[in-house]
C-alpha cells in the first residue's frame, strides 16, 4: 500500500519548488522559492518511500546503501547498453559491499557462463542458488553450462510477486534522477500486471518529471480508477496543469495558460505564485478587474508569509505601493526572505516619495524634505531606487537635493548619468557639466546609442543657451564659434538653426538669417519660431514681400498667426514704417486681436499752473490699457485697468473730496524663453514651461482737491505680492502773475511688474520688487513778455524695494513756450524743452536685487513739444506732439547686488555685470484726449497716447464715462479725463 496521505505535504512543498522552476521567471519569486531548497533535496526520497510502501532506511546503513544501489544503477545501464564487461566489474564491487546481493550474483554467473568461464560461473551459481534457490536466471545458467542435462525447474512465478519485485528496481530508478529508464520500467511492470497501482502511478510521476504533463494527467486518471486513497492526486494534476500552463504563456497563447493556471488554481489553491501567474496574465489581457480580484480572493483565504509575498509583488509590478506595503508588514520580520526584505524596502521608497510629492503639492515643504531624505539611504546603490528618489527631489523643485544625492551614489549607472546631466543644466553648473561631457568622451562605449543621442540633446540645449546670451550681449561671433561644431554634426537641429539666424541678426547678416530660417522650414513647415524670426528679419531689411510670405504661408492656428501679426505690427513700426505697420494690425483685428497700445508720462507743459478742477459732483468710470514693449515675462508690459472715481463737492464749490477705486490687471507674458534673466538666474530646462508674470488687485485712495491744494492717501492695489500706503501732497500758489508749486509724494513705481507688483522668485520662493519712489520737486511758471513764457522743475527721489538695491535720482528741465493762438474755443503753443535725469545706480533688469525699472545714469533730452487744445458746444479735445533727441548712458550693473554670496559664486566671480548704453537717438511722444456730451449729464471721453523713447515704447489708451450730478457741466475745457493709477501714481516730471 501506498503511504501517500502521510508523505502529501512534503510532496507538496517539493511540486511548489518544481512548479517555481518552470512556470516562474520572475527574480523575485525565484529568491523566495529558493527558501524552499531543502525540501528540494527530499523529493526523490519521499515518492520513492511512497512507491516502495517501505519505511525511511535507518541512519547508520544510509551510505552503504546508497553506494550499492549507484552500482546496480550502473550496471543495469552497461547491461542494456550491451556492455556485459562494465556491468561484471559493477557487480563485484557490489560483492564487496554485500556478498549475498542476489541481483549481482546471477549477473556474474550469466556473465562467466556465457564466457564459458565455468569455475567462476559455478562459484556464483552456487551462491545464487543459496540466496534464493527460486531465481530465474539459474535454470539459463544451467542451460549453458550443462546442455545435456535437464534444468532445475524453477517455481511457477506470481505475476504480482513479479510486479513488486521490479517496482523496486523501477523505484531505484526514479530516485536516482533516470526518469526516462525509470518510465520504461514502470510501463514494463505494467506489462505484467495492467491495473498495478503502483506502476501507473509511477509513470505519471516519471512523466511528470519529464514535463510530459498529458501523460501524467492520463495516467492520474487511470491510478484514481483503481485507487481509492487519491488525496494526494488533486496537487498532482495542479502541477501537471501549471507546467501546461507555462508551455502555453511560453508559446504566446495566453487565453490558454489562462484557461490552464485557472483550473489548476481551483484544483489545489495553495499553491500563491500560480495565483500569481494567473492574475499576471488577466492583467496582460487586459483584464485589469479580474486579475484583482483573482489576488484578492487569494489573500481572503490565506493570510501566510508566500501569499502576503505574491500579493505584494503584483500590487508592486502595478506601482501601487501603498498597497504593497502593508502585505510585507503583515510578514513577521524573522520569516522574512532576502527577496521579502528588498521588496519592502523597495516598497518603503517609493511611498517615502509619493508622501513627499503629496506634502510638497499642499505646501508642506519642508515635511516633503524630510520624507524623502529619510530613504536616501535604502536607496543608496539601488539604480532603480536612486531614479526614483532622484525625479521625487526634483518633483519637489529640490534640483540641489537631487544634484547632492546623485554626487553622493557615484558611480552611477549611465541612466543615472543622464539624471545627473540634465540637473547640471538646469542648474546651470557648466563647470561640473563640461568636467560629465569629459568623463563621457573618455568612456563612450558604457553607453546606448540612444543615450548617447540624449547626452548630444544636453549639449544642444546647454549650446542654445550660452549663444543666447552672447547674442543678448551682441557678441555673435563668439556664440557662433559655440554652436559651428554641433551644427557640423546635426546640421538639421531646428533649436541650433534658429539659434544661429539669431546670431547673425545680431550681427546685422540678416540675409544669412533668411537663408537659415528658409533651411528650418524646409525642414519643419510652419515651425511658429521659424516663422516668427524670418518676418521679422525681413521687415527690418524693409523687404515686405518676404515677410507677407512668411505670414501667408505659415501653417498655423488663428492664435499663432494673430501673434505673428501683431509682432510683425510692433516690428514695423519699431522701423518707422507705420504704414506697413498698421497693415499688419489691420489683420491681427480681423483674426480677433486686441493691438495692444503704449501709454506714456504726461508731458510736463500740461502740467502748467492754474490746471483747471472741476468741482461740481460727479461719478467716473472707464477702462484704461497700457502696453509697453520688451521682453516677455520681464519688462514687457500689458496693464488694464477699470477706475471709478466719486467726486463729491463741499458747500463752497471751491473744493472737493475725491474717493477712488482701481482694479487693476498686470501682464508681463510668459517668461518661459527669459528664465535666466528673472529672479536668481533661474534655469531654463529642455522643454520650456509656461512662466506667466502677472497680478491684479484693486487700489484705494481718497483725497482732496481745490484750487491751490490737492492731497490724497490710499493703499497700492491689494492682491499684488507687495502693499504700500501711498499719497501725496501738492500745493500751488500764484504770486505776482508767476506760479510756483511744491509737491511731496509716495508712489508706486508702475513701469514693470517686478517694480509695481513685486515678483516671486522661484529658485528661492521669495518675493522682491514692489519699489515705492518718494520725494519731491518743486516747479515755477512764469509769463515773460507777450506770447512768452518760462516753465522749470526740480526733483529730488529715492527709491526703495523689498530685497531691491535703494536707489536714488534727480531731475531738471526747462521749457521755453510760444502761444501760437489764444482765443476762446481754441489755443495753441509750442515750446523747447531741456531736460536731465540720472539714478544713481542702474536698477533696469530683472535678476535678484533689481527693481525692474528703467533708471541710466543720465538721459540728456531736448524736445519740441505742440499742444492743442480746442472745443465746440458738445465736443472738446486735447492734442500733444513732442518730437525730440535724447542721449542716454546707462552704465554696467552687477547681478545679484543686494547678495554677495551669490556674486561670489558666479563665474567669473562678483565682475558679471549687465547694461552698457551710450547713445543718442529720436524720441516721439503723442496723446490726444476726447470728450463729447452724449446727454446733458453724461460725457463720453476717450484718451491715446503714444511714448518712444531710446530704451522703451509705450502706448496707452482709455474709454471713459462721466456722469455729473448736476445738470449743465457737460464738457470742460480743456478735456480732463480720470486718470488711471498708472499716471496717478506719477510725478508730473522725470522719466517715471
Amino acid at each position: 500500500m501506498f503511504k501517500l496521505n502521510k508523505i502529501a505535504g512534503s510532496i507538496g512543498m517539493a511540486i511548489m519548488s518544481m512548479q517555481t522552476c518552470y512556470a516562474e521567471a520572475d527574480r523575485h519569486v525565484t529568491l523566495a522559492v529558493n527558501d524552499q531548497n531543502s525540501v528540494m533535496q527530499s523529493l526523490h526520497k519521499n515518492i520513492m518511500l511512497a512507491l516502495n510502501d517501505a519505511p525511511t532506511p535507518k541512519q547508520n546503513s544510509t551510505s552503504q546503501s546508497a553506494a550499492v544501489d549507484a552500482l546496480l544503477v550502473k550496471a543495469r545501464y552497461w547491461k542494456a547498453h550491451n556492455r556485459a564487461d562494465l556491468a561484471a566489474t559493477a557487480w563485484e564491487r557490489i560483492l564487496h559491499s554485500n556478498h549475498r546481493q542476489e541481483e549481482a550474483l546471477a549477473g556474474l554467473a550469466l556473465y562467466h557462463a556465457k564466457l564459458k568461464n565455468t569455475v567462476q560461473a559455478e562459484e556464483y551459481l552456487n551462491k545464487l542458488k543459496q540466496v534464493n534457490p527460486k531465481q530465474s536466471v539459474i535454470g539459463d545458467v544451467e542451460r549453458i553450462l550443462y546442455p545435456n542435462k535437464t534444468p532445475t525447474v524453477a517455481a511457477p512465478v506470481v505475476p504480482e510477486n513479479l510486479a513488486r519485485e521490479k517496482i523496486k528496481l523501477a523505484n531505484q530508478l526514479f530516485e536516482h534522477g533516470n526518469y526516462v529508464e525509470a518510465e520504461a520500467a514502470y510501463r514494463e511492470i505494467l506489462t505484467i500486471v495492467p491495473k498495478f497501482p503502483e506502476g501507473l502511478f509511477g509513470v505519471a510521476i516519471a512523466s511528470l518529471k519529464l514535463r510530459k504533463f498529458d501523460n501524467a494527467l492520463s495516467f492520474f486518471d487511470q491510478y484514481e480508477s483503481v485507487k481509492k486513497d487519491t488525496t494526494i492526486l488533486p496537487q498532482l494534476r495542479s502541477e501537471a496543469l501549471t507546467g501546461k500552463g507555462a508551455i502555453a504563456e511560453a508559446a504566446g497563447d495566453i487565453p490558454l495558460a489562462i484557461q490552464y493556471y485557472a483550473q489548476a488554481n481551483s484544483l489545489y489553491s495553495k499553491y500563491p505564485w500560480v495565483t500569481l501567474s494567473l492574475a499576471r496574465l488577466q492583467r496582460k489581457q487586459g483584464d485589469v478587474g479580474a486579475a484583482h480580484k483573482t489576488i484578492e480572493t487569494m489573500t481572503a483565504s490565506a493570510q501566510d508569509r508566500d501569499t502576503n509575498f505574491m500579493a505584494a509583488l503584483f500590487y508592486s509590478e502595478e506601482n501601487q505601493w501603498a498597497l504593497t506595503l502593508p502585505l510585507l508588514d503583515h510578514i513577521p520580520e524573522k520569516e522574512r526572505s532576502g527577496a521579502m526584505r528588498e521588496l519592502r524596502s523597495r516598497a518603503i521608497v517609493y511611498v517615502k516619495s509619493d508622501l513627499a510629492k503629496k506634502l510638497y503639492a499642499e505646501e508642506k515643504n519642508q515635511e516633503a524634505i524630510e520624507a524623502l531624505s529619510s530613504v536616501e539611504d535604502d536607496a543608496g546603490g539601488k539604480p532603480e531606487l536612486i531614479a526614483v528618489v532622484t525625479e521625487t527631489w526634483v518633483k519637489i523643485k529640490q534640483n540641489d537635493h537631487a544634484i547632492a544625492f546623485l554626487e553622493r551614489n557615484k558611480p552611477l549607472t549611465p541612466g543615472a548619468q543622464l539624471q545627473y546631466g540634465w540637473l547640471l543644466l538646469q542648474a546651470n553648473q557648466d563647470v561640473k557639466l563640461n568636467e560629465l561631457f569629459a568623463e563621457i568622451d573618455s568612456h563612450p562605449d558604457v553607453f546606448s546609442s540612444e543615450q548617447l543621442s540624449e547626452w548630444d540633446e544636453i549639449r544642444i540645449v546647454l549650446a542654445v543657451r550660452q549663444a543666447d546670451a552672447l547674442d543678448r550681449q551682441e557678441r555673435a561671433s563668439e556664440g557662433l564659434s559655440i554652436l559651428a561644431p554641433l551644427l557640423a554634426k546635426y546640421p538639421q537641429n531646428v533649436n541650433l538653426l534658429l539659434a544661429q539666424g539669431r546670431l547673425q541678426a545680431t550681427a546685422r547678416d540678416l540675409p544669412a538669417a533668411l537663408k537659415v530660417i528658409d533651411s528650418v522650414l524646409v525642414i519643419e513647415p510652419g515651425n511658429h519660431e521659424a516663422v516668427r524670426q524670418g518676418t521679422m528679419y525681413a521687415i527690418q531689411m524693409r523687404d515686405y514681400p518676404k515677410a507677407d510670405q512668411y505670414l501667408a504661408g505659415s501653417r498655423l492656428d488663428d492664435a499663432q498667426r494673430v501673434d505673428l501679426y501683431v509682432d510683425a505690427g510692433h516690428t514695423a513700426e519699431s522701423q518707422q514704417n507705420l504704414t506697413q505697420a498698421e497693415v499688419y494690425f489691420a489683420v491681427a483685428r480681423e483674426l480677433g486681436a486686441h493691438v495692444k497700445v503704449v501709454d506714456i508720462s504726461e508731458s510736463p507743459d500740461r502740467q502748467l499752473a492754474g490746471s483747471q478742477i472741476e468741482h461740481d459732483g460727479y461719478f467716473e468710470t472707464g477702462y484704461s490699457m497700457r502696453y509697453k514693449s520688451g521682453l516677455n515675462g520681464l519688462s514687457y508690459l500689458y496693464e488694464s485697468e477699470v477706475p471709478l472715481t466719486w467726486h463729491v463737492p463741499l458747500e463752497d464749490k471751491q473744493s472737493s473730496f475725491v474717493f477712488k477705486a482701481t482694479n487693476v490687471n498686470l501682464n508681463a507674458g510668459d517668461a518661459a524663453l527669459w528664465l535666466d534673466l528673472f529672479g536668481t538666474n533661474l534655469p531654463v530646462p529642455a522643454v520650456l514651461p509656461s512662466y506667466p508674470v502677472s497680478a491684479n488687485g484693486m487700489a484705494f485712495s481718497a483725497g482732496y482737491q481745490s484750487r491751490t491744494v490737492s492731497a490724497d492717501i490710499g493703499v497700492s492695489p491689494q492682491g499684488f505680492a507687495f502693499n504700500h500706503v501711498v499719497g501725496g501732497l501738492r500745493v500751488n500758489q500764484d504770486i505776482d502773475g508767476s506760479n510756483y508749486a511744491l509737491e511731496l509724494s509716495r508712489r508706486s513705481l508702475t513701469e514693470s511688474v517686478l517694480s509695481y507688483a513685486g515678483a516671486v522668485d522661484n529658485m528661492t520662493g521669495i518675493a522682491w520688487g514692489g519699489v515705492t519712489k518718494m520725494g519731491g520737486q518743486a516747479s515755477i511758471y512764469s509769463p515773460i513778455s507777450g506770447s512768452w513764457a518760462a516753465y522749470a522743475s526740480m526733483g529730488l527721489y529715492s527709491y526703495e524695494g523689498a530685497n531691491v538695491l535703494s536707489n536714488t535720482s534727480n531731475h531738471f528741465s526747462a521749457s521755453l513756450i510760444y502761444e501760437l493762438v489764444h482765443t476762446d474755443t481754441f489755443k495753441a503753443s509750442i515750446s523747447g524743452r531741456l531736460s536731465r535725469a540720472g539714478f544713481d545706480n542702474n536698477q533696469n533688469y530683472f535678476y535678484w536685487g533689481h527693481g525692474g525699472y528703467y533708471s541710466p545714469q543720465r538721459d540728456l533730452s531736448f524736445s519740441l513739444p505742440l499742444h492743442l487744445t480746442g472745443k465746440t458746444e458738445t465736443l472738446n479735445y486735447e492734442i500733444n506732439i513732442s518730437p525730440g533727441i535724447s542721449e542716454v548712458v546707462e552704465t554696467p550693473a552687477l547681478i545679484y547686488p543686494t547678495d554677495p554670496l551669490r556674486q561670489a559664486a558666479m563665474l567669473p566671480p562678483t565682475g558679471v555685470t549687465l547694461g552698457n548704453i551710450v547713445g543718442a537717438k529720436g524720441t516721439w511722444r503723442t496723446d490726444w484726449t476726447v470728450e463729447y456730451a452724449v446727454a446733458k449729464q453724461l460725457v463720453l471721453g476717450n484718451r491715446f497716447h503714444y511714448d518712444e523713447a531710446p530704451a522703451y515704447k509705450q502706448l496707452g489708451a482709455m474709454l471713459y464715462l462721466r456722469y455729473d450730478f448736476e445738470p449743465g457741466h457737460r464738457t470742460s475745457f480743456p478735456p480732463s479725463p480720470t486718470r488711471p493709477y498708472y499716471l496717478s501714481s506719477q510725478s508730473g516730471a522725470g522719466l517715471n
